[in-house]
């Protein structure tokens, strides 16, 4: 029996059977169960204090790694100023200006970022940096630079008073920057929410709101010595004559955007709340009925303007009030340019007798809109305008966006190649090209395009360029049967040789006379055109290029230019430039 409970007790054999033990094995057995229970007591006790034990090294293992860390060893003010980087706000909007275009560049459609749903998107950042330890909570409440910037969210009911006047106090006599975004217009107590930062307004350095706030125009006006930026909608009623916020001093950038300004077609630059006379960057976007000239009254009321957009521009309504005649202007340093024009027509003439001298960045758009055709109204060409703006004001551009944004339904803008061979003859210092939904005579662009060999009496178009864009929405995979879709001019694979041709010779171009083997990084300046270092991008055909025509592309992109060859965007991606 004895040698049958070893067995058992050191998991060798199987009891199956009923046991049973006489008195002394008995005695036995309970006698090694109260030991075995004693001794798993003793050495749960030992384990727990051998666990307390790595739990206290571990701890002191953390502080001293604490001390030893690198970034102990910089001052306060260090890490003051490595905070203030780390939380800087990026712009909820900002005005097209010049750069190098790539495909994911800055747009000038609005478009209000509202916070997501967790802990880490709606608070900011520099008060998740005071959860990390003392030391960094005692920097960020002392550190008034970093609450200068305040940037509320009100979806359902206004933040706490007291919380905002104590944010305030603590960025001390800074310059603070406001930015609230209202998710409805219904909410309780907003306009007096608003008269809470009224107290520092001497302080505000800029202000953006995307709710009109008709208490700001209508009482009494505030002082605001250091207000540089503005981005806000107007009223559409105000109480008091419009003029309640002129004395601004310090504005340089002015944004307005609205959508019921038709109680005001001909509101006129002095019934403007705010002074135009220092502006240098303005953006204006409401849609006026019937008065597209008052975009043009407002920007030449800037003298000192250098980048401008005008978006939404709407249709003359010709059958009530004439296209007018608009006197000379001059904006002198006016080197950005956007017109986002929105109709059937387009309302190009508001560029007549305007002389822009140091114009370096023109981007166009034209959103056109089936809604506004009218019997008889032709689609105006764009292209013949900037011509005569050019000859009118001898500029040299950069960068040159044309960007229709017309449906399948609608007709091909009217502007042709040879109109825009035209105008890149006048502009042979262009270095960025973007081309979207223009639906031009691709093959004949790229031939227009193409570098000849230096014994060729042509001179070359746009010799320094150095980025290519070219592309247009997909033809509608299930097109509407009641309406006409136009032809896209997908060409066919035959012609896709001119687009490889085309890009070969301007990444690859042809010397000048007497210049054969000249290498290094003086290359560029001994050939007849630019290299398209910045990339060339396709994206113009629901198809896919030629094997053979992909094959020379990438071999292009082998040797380093940036290529981008893809079918055509799909229907509705709307793309703003």
């Amino acid at each position: 029996m004895n040698s049958l409970l070893d067995e058992y007790i050191s998991g060798r054999r199987r009891v199956e059977e009923p046991i049973v033990l006489p008195l002394p094995t008995s005695e036995s057995l309970r006698s090694i169960l109260e030991n075995e229970e004693k001794r798993i007591l003793e050495l749960s006790t030992l384990v727990d204090k051998l666990l307390q034990e790595i739990d206290e090294r571990k701890k002191t293992v953390t502080l001293v790694a604490n001390v030893l860390s690198p970034i102990r060893r910089l001052p306060p003010e260090i890490l003051a100023e490595i905070f203030e980087n780390y939380v800087e706000p990026e712009n909820f909007y900002e005005v097209y200006t010049e750069g190098k275009g790539d495909d994911n560049a800055k747009r000038p459609a609005r478009r209000w970022r509202y916070p997501t749903e967790g802990l880490y998107n709606i608070l900011p950042r520099f008060l998740l940096l005071s959860q990390i330890c003392v030391q960094w909570r005692n920097i960020v409440q002392l550190t008034p630079q970093l609450w200068t910037q305040i940037d509320l969210f009100v979806k359902k009911s206004l933040p706490d008073k007291q919380l905002i006047h104590e944010w305030l106090q603590r960025s001390c006599s800074l310059s603070i920057d406001i930015k609230i975004i209202f998710e409805r217009d219904d909410i309780p107590g907003r306009y007096e929410f608003f008269n809470w930062f009224i107290p520092y307004s001497e302080r505000w350095r800029s202000l953006s709101l995307n709710r009109p706030l008709v208490s700001m125009f209508n009482g009494p006006p505030p002082s605001l010595p250091n207000l540089q930026r503005v981005i806000m909608p107007l009223p559409s009623r105000l109480e008091r004559p419009r003029t309640v916020l002129r004395d601004v001093p310090q504005l340089t950038h002015l944004e307005i955007f609205s959508d019921d300004w038709k109680n005001y077609p001909n509101t006129s630059p002095l019934d403007f709340p705010f002074s135009l006379s220092n502006i240098t960057v303005l953006c204006l976007q409401y849609l006026i009925l019937g008065a597209p000239g008052c975009f043009r009254r407002f920007m030449c009321a800037c003298p000192l303007l250098e980048t401008c957009q005008l978006l939404d521009i709407p249709d003359f309504l010709q059958d009530f009030i004439p296209i007018p005649s608009f006197p000379p202007a001059r904006l002198p340093y006016l080197k950005n340019l956007t017109l986002r024009f929105k109709g059937y027509r387009s309302s190009p003439e508001i560029l007549n007798n305007l002389c822009l001298p140091e114009l370096g960045c023109l981007v166009l758009q034209q959103e056109y809109s089936e809604l506004s055709r009218k019997e008889n109204l032709d689609q105006v060409a764009f292209l013949p305008f900037f011509v005569s703006l050019q000859e009118r004001s001898g500029f040299q551009l950069r960068r040159f966006v044309l960007q229709p944004i017309s449906e399948s339904f609608m007709p091909a803008p009217p502007d042709t190649v040879d109109d825009l061979v035209d105008f890149l003859k006048l502009n042979p210092t262009l270095e960025l090209l973007d081309l979207e939904d223009c639906r031009f005579d691709i093959p004949l662009l790229c031939r227009k395009l193409k570098v000849d060999s230096p014994s060729s009496t042509l001179e070359p178009l746009v010799p320094n360029l150095i980025r290519l864009r070219i592309a247009q929405r997909k033809r509608e995979k299930y097109p509407n049967p009641n309406t006409t879709e136009f032809d896209y001019r997908e060409y066919s694979p035959d012609t896709d040789s001119d687009i490889a041709e085309m890009v070969l010779s301007r990444w690859n171009p042809p010397q000048r006379p007497g210049q054969d083997g000249v290498n290094g990084d003086t290359a560029n300046q001994n050939t007849l055109v630019q290299r398209l270092k910045d990339g060339f991008t396709f994206r113009a055909y629901s198809r896919e290029l030629s094997p053979d025509v992909l094959s020379r592309l990438e071999n292009c992109k082998a040797e380093g230019m940036p290529l981008c060859v893809t079918t055509g965007k799909d229907y509705h991606d709307y793309e703003y430039y």
